[in-house]
């Protein structure tokens, strides 16, 4: 049976870790930050600034289903770069 594994990565901003997410990774970007799936490394989705509700919000960039898990670590996320 092959190693099921997974990678824990962290969300460090300035040095400082900030967040770890069992099955993805937020990566900063440009306009924000992109969503990677933590084993494939493949993108999910972006987290960029959306001007009519005034906050950053999730986008995905590929048809895909989450876990609520999965679903949770983008909603904790989001929390923390709105601050909330």
């Amino acid at each position: 049976m092959g190693n099921t594994e997974i990678e824990v990565h962290s969300l460090v901003v300035e040095g400082e870790i900030v967040r770890e997410y069992k099955y993805i990774h937020f990566t900063k970007e440009r306009e924000g930050w992109a969503c990677r799936n933590n084993r494939s490394g493949n993108e999910l989705g972006v987290v960029e600034w959306y001007a009519p509700w005034r906050q950053y919000c999730y986008h995905p960039t590929v048809q895909a289903t989450y876990s609520q898990s999965c679903l949770d670590d983008i909603s904790d996320f989001l929390e923390h770069v709105n601050g909330s």
